[in-house]
């Protein structure tokens, strides 16, 4: 069976987020979060996109492309 790639970045976010949720609580993220949409709003960055995403259920992607 071919694995790909994102398969095992995604397999391995998710192993890393579970570890992580037993250091730093949820709620510890969402105030971070919030602390950073708060600033992005004062200096007059867009944030919606940001919101929207980790307001979504379930786990999301917030990526980055780059020409190589």
């Amino acid at each position: 069976m071919v694995t790909m790639i994102l398969d095992e970045i995604v397999e391995f976010t998710r192993k890393r987020v579970i570890e992580e949720q037993n250091i730093i609580s949820t709620q510890s993220y969402q105030k971070r979060a919030q602390d950073i949409a708060r600033y992005e709003k004062a200096k007059g960055i867009e944030t919606n996109q940001f919101e929207t995403a980790i307001r979504k259920k379930g786990m999301s992607f917030i990526c980055e492309v780059k020409k190589a």
